[in-house]
Parts: C-alpha cells; structure tokens; sequence
C-alpha cells in the first residue's frame, strides 16, 4: 500500500496528465487492439480492429441465446420446468424436435429396463402404459380399449405383485412441483385418489420431494388440476429410497411388502396394480 505522495503518484502515474483509455487488461485483443490504435490516433487501424470486435460479440450474442434457448429446452426434457414460462417462447419452436428426440430415448430406456413390472407385458401394452396420451387419437373407443388393456395387465401381473391379506393398500405419490412428468402423472392420478375418499382401505398422499412453501403446493394442484391436497415428503422419501421424480410406491401394509413405479405411468396401469394389492376387494 503506497505511504506517500510521491508512491502513489509512482504507481498510479500523474493526475495532472490525461490518462489513456486503455482496455482491461483480460480483454479480447480486438476491442484491446481498437483501443490502442485510438489512443495513438490512427483511426483507420482502429476501424479494422472494430469491425474485428464487432463480429466477434456477434457471434457471442448468437451463441449465447442458442445456448439459452438449449438450457431451456433441457429444463423441458428433464421435467424441471411445466413449459409454460419463458422457455415456450416461439423463439424457441426449433428446439421442440430435440425435446421429443430425448424423451423417446428416455422412454426406451424405460420400456428396455429388466426387473421391473413393466418388462412382463408386451410391447404395445408397455407403451400404452407409460404414454398419458396413448389414447388421444381413438377416444371413441377409449373404454372398450381400456377394459382390454386392463384385463391385459391383470394377466401378466397378478402373480407378480403383492396381496395385503387385509385388502388395504397404501399409495405415495411423489413429485416435484414444477415437474413436467409430475403434473402429468397427477393427473392421471386424480381419479385413484376420489377412489381412496371412498375405500376406508385405500390410503392416497402426494408428497414434494422438494422444501416448498404451501403456495408452491397450493399452485402445482392448480396447474394439474387436481384435488388432492399435497405436503413435503421429508423422510419419507429416504424411507422408501425415493430418488427421482415423479415416482409412484404402493405398498400392501400387512406384509410391507412395496412397489415402485418410476416415471409417467397410465392411471389405469397404477389403479390395476392398486386393486391387485387389495386382492379385488378395492371398488
């Protein structure tokens, strides 16, 4: 630190002198080049030097927003983000393809998984079951399909799942707020849960994986449009070694014995594995 007049004057140079505008030092050597040749008044070096610079923080500018838009749309793929905010922008329409590209790989890896319930129904079966809107395009014929597809599930699975000797059943849901999948899957689950209101042996919470405030919940049951209230999962998602989200637990409280469904899932498959549980006492 200078002590003196003559150190500061020394280290700083003369305050009675004009000072050079000078770039700082870990600038880009265009904009540093452009200034130097201002300082030594030659304009037409320094033009050169500009028009440098200029196509340089172009390119930045361009590169920047794509990457912008990319995080964004990443947000979208990993469901971090319901699509409704800035990354819905049109701007960001050319994206859309590789959103989709990423979650029919991710469904594959889903549909290719060993171990789990779902590699024990066929194919076309497994795609319904986790495609929400498997049956958008046909919806005349959704009930006479569903009955189908049901029956189907009951078939491959019964065995294969737990029974509660006493017909009850407990289901977990969950989630993260902002959650694509998440709101998606809630939806989908509105219906097990007006069934819970009436089966006294069938036990329904949707629990945050994230610390939220009561507003946080109070707005993803209003984007998904359900009625079932929700509240941070706390322990209870290492309890039952929840990781991701969302995840769907159902549990036969008899035995303790549980499964775990990770990722979109058709209410119907969830609601078929409930009443298996139940061993067709559930209504």
């Amino acid at each position: 630190m200078p002590q003196s007049e003559e150190d500061i004057i020394a280290r700083f140079g003369s305050p009675d002198e004009q000072a050079p505008v000078k770039a700082i030092d870990n600038a880009h050597p265009a904009f540093k080049g452009m200034m130097a040749a201002i300082n030594i008044g030659n304009d037409k070096l320094a033009f050169r030097y500009a028009k440098q610079w200029q196509d340089y923080t172009a390119r930045v500018k361009v590169g920047t927003d794509k990457a912008i838009a990319l995080q964004g749309k990443a947000m979208e793929s990993l469901g971090q983000t319901d699509g409704q905010g800035w990354t819905s922008n049109e701007r960001y329409d050319e994206y859309n393809e590789l959103v989709e590209e990423d979650r029919e790989e991710r469904k594959e890896q889903i549909l290719e998984k060993e171990g789990t319930l779902l590699s024990y129904l066929d194919e076309s079966l497994r795609r319904i079951v986790v495609d929400p809107k498997a049956y958008d395009s046909a919806a005349q014929d959704l009930m006479f399909r569903e009955d189908i597809e049901r029956a189907k599930i009951r078939q491959a699975l019964y065995h294969r799942v737990p029974h509660d000797a006493e017909g009850k059943v407990d289901l977990y849901f969950f989630f993260s707020p902002t959650d694509k999948q998440s709101i998606d899957l809630a939806r989908e689950l509105e219906p097990l849960y007006r069934v819970s209101k009436k089966d006294k042996n069938f036990n329904f919470a949707a629990l945050s994986l994230e610390k939220v405030k009561q507003n946080d919940l109070s707005r993803f049951q209003i984007v998904s449009r359900v009625s079932f209230p929700s509240m941070v999962a706390g322990d209870l998602a290492s309890v039952f070694q929840v990781k991701e989200s969302p995840t769907v637990v159902l549990i036969s409280p008899s035995s303790g014995e549980s499964i775990q469904e990770v990722g979109i899932r058709k209410g119907m498959y969830l609601d078929e594995l409930r009443k298996m549980i139940q061993g067709g006492i559930g209504k």
